[in-house]
């Protein structure tokens, strides 16, 4: 333990994983009180509307990174702002002359 701690980089993860899961664990309570009080719904349906919300986003990641990745990898320099502003559920994909795509 001794040695672990003797890092200086094992010491910022373990704080910055200690306020992230304190931050994140405030912020599913207050979403939850929040939900429940402006919407007037009950425990279950908060935490299940959370719930999907929260499996969304993680899906959503996962998905955007290996697009953005292969869009680079094709040369569309923006690919990380083109990804990041949502365009591919609106149905604009990327066309070959990649400097149109630049300057949308």
């Amino acid at each position: 333990m001794r040695y672990i701690l003797n890092v200086p980089t094992n010491v910022v993860l373990i704080v910055a994983s200690a306020l992230g899961y304190f931050f994140l664990t405030g912020l599913q309570t207050f979403a939850i009180v929040f939900v429940r009080g402006h919407y007037h719904a009950s425990q279950t349906t908060a935490t299940g509307v959370l719930g999907l919300i929260v499996i969304a986003a993680l899906i959503g990641t996962l998905i955007s990174g290996p697009l953005t990745d292969r869009l680079l990898r094709s040369g569309l320099l923006n690919a990380r702002i083109w990804v990041t502003r949502h365009r591919l559920p609106r149905g604009d994909c990327p066309t070959a002359d990649r400097e149109s795509s630049v300057h949308r």
